[in-house]
């Protein structure tokens, strides 16, 4: 799911704007995903220790932003090695639009595995609570790591969508319709 994200930023659209590199741009140090919505654009501010997930840098990133064709207003690499990417509103609601096309795809290939007992799987618009109907009315082994999925794929698409405190619920309810348990990212808080 991180690589579906990545990519959703990188090949968001297929027209080639002006990109530019610099390192005085911004200096944000934040070390979370973040989201500045302006009333004719957006900026997504990408901290260095994302790119690690990828197994890339922060320079890579930028410079292949820069071969590549995408409407993005601005690609800045900032003095703490974030990258801050400004595009329009348009361009991020079709990106946002993707990614939750990418996360319903990863919920069916979750329901089609045959290692998991799951049949059915709602979630609310903004991905923070997901109701995980299964065909038994014991959670198992494998199914009990579900969570891991849920708070990545949940966490992930509330930080793009703006959110800095993301949340995610996850519901277990049995083939009898009963709650099974119930994860709630907020109890790791404690």
């Amino acid at each position: 799911m991180l690589v579906v994200c990545v990519l959703c930023l990188s090949g968001c659209s297929s027209n080639k704007d002006n990109s530019k590199t610099d390192n005085n741009e911004s200096n944000n140090t934040s070390e979370t995903v973040t989201v500045d919505e302006n009333l004719i654009d957006v900026t997504i501010t990408l901290p260095n220790d994302f790119f690690t997930t990828f197994d890339t840098t922060a320079e890579e990133y930028v410079a292949g932003m820069q071969d590549e064709n995408h409407n993005f207003k601005n690609v800045v690499l900032n003095e703490d090695k974030s990258v801050s990417i400004t595009m329009t509103k348009a361009e991020y609601r079709k990106m946002m639009s993707e990614m939750e096309e990418g996360m319903e795809s990863s919920l069916q290939e979750i329901i089609d595995d045959e290692n998991f007992t799951v049949k059915a799987i709602d979630h609310n618009k903004d991905f923070s609570e997901f109701n995980v109907t299964m065909s038994s009315n014991e959670l198992g082994f494998a199914d009990s790591f579900l969570v891991l999925s849920f708070a990545m794929l949940g966490g992930f698409y509330q930080m793009f969508d703006g959110n800095e405190n993301p949340r995610v619920i996850v519901n277990f309810i049995g083939a009898d319709g009963n709650v099974i348990n119930t994860w709630n990212s907020t109890e790791l808080e404690q």
